[in-house]
């Protein structure tokens, strides 16, 4: 096809065909050279074919020429992160205010909750005694300690008591014999040894009976219930079971047999080894006797060393 008719054909193509006829509009141009006479129906056609088969064409070009999109990262979701965000806030508020609650009675409890939690397994003793508090003074003082003091024993404590209630008791009887001492009219001595009121008794029986003249008055020289001196004393007593002794210390430790301290036993007689007094032995350190003058008939210990024993009766 010559180049006339090819441009003949594009302008069919484009719908410019006033080249062909001539343009109306300016009858004063000149139609295209060689474009003097209409075109054919065959030459329609392919125009038209040319038209709609260009626009395809250019747009397959333009397809692929057209540049690769640009990738670019995807936007973080605003939402989520605001949400997740809020969220965190929400526990750290929670956090820090169960960590206060907690720390409150932590705080008041001292150290102990930080020995019971790394004493796990530790004994209910070993935990009180790591946990025990110890006082110190700066200034003790101590009070002064007697040489050689020591404390009393049950023994004494007991004895003490005994001697309060025979003390007690002995006051009582003082005090009723002391109304009908001077109205006494019984028996005398010498007189119950020929009658005694308890014949063939052992010395068990003798301390019994010489505790029941607890609290009569010394007298000096009497030797009835109305009042008794020391040998007085010794010489009633032992004239009920029998025995008539004389009103005298020396004479009445030389009536019987001397024993040893060791074998001392309850109706014995303690003798002073000056003669100066006497009484009746009642075990364990004990005696009856009638003391001196403006005292009364008590028992209480064996109050010298100085003495020996003598038995009477078997």
């Amino acid at each position: 096809m010559s180049g006339v008719e090819t441009q003949e054909v594009d302008n069919l193509a484009h719908g410019d065909i006033s080249g062909s006829v001539g343009n109306p509009s300016d009858p004063t141009r000149p139609p295209a050279p060689g474009m003097d006479r209409l075109p054919t129906r065959r030459e329609l056609r392919a125009a038209e074919t040319a038209k709609a088969v260009r626009p395809r064409r250019d747009s397959a070009t333009r397809t692929l020429q057209a540049p690769a999109p640009r990738l670019s990262p995807a936007p973080a979701p605003v939402g989520r992160s605001r949400r997740t965000k809020a969220a965190n806030a929400v526990v750290m508020t929670f956090v820090t205010g169960l960590v206060g609650v907690m720390a409150i009675p932590a705080y008041a409890a001292g150290s102990q909750l930080e020995h019971t939690s790394s004493a796990e397994g530790v004994s209910l003793q070993d935990y009180t005694a790591a946990n025990a508090q110890v006082v110190t003074a700066d200034n003790a003082s101590s009070a002064p300690v007697e040489e050689g003091f020591t404390a009393t024993s049950v023994a004494d404590l007991n004895a003490q008591k005994a001697e309060a209630a025979r003390a007690a008791l002995a006051e009582q009887r003082r005090t009723q014999l002391a109304s009908s001492a001077t109205t006494y009219n019984g028996a005398s001595a010498s007189q119950l040894a020929q009658n005694p009121i308890y014949p063939g008794t052992s010395a068990t029986g003798v301390a019994a009976v010489a505790r029941q003249y607890l609290g009569v008055p010394y007298v000096f020289g009497g030797n009835t219930p109305a009042g008794f001196d020391c040998s007085g004393l010794v010489q009633y007593v032992f004239a009920q079971f029998g025995l008539n002794l004389p009103h005298s210390v020396r004479a009445q430790g030389a009536a019987g047999v001397t024993v040893p301290a060791s074998q001392a036993r309850a109706g014995d007689i303690v003798v002073w080894n000056d003669g100066s007094h006497d009484g009746i032995y009642t075990g364990n350190g004990i005696m009856i006797d009638a003391p001196k003058p403006g005292d009364h008939v008590k028992e209480r210990p064996v109050w010298s060393s100085n003495v020996h024993y003598v038995r009477l009766l078997g």
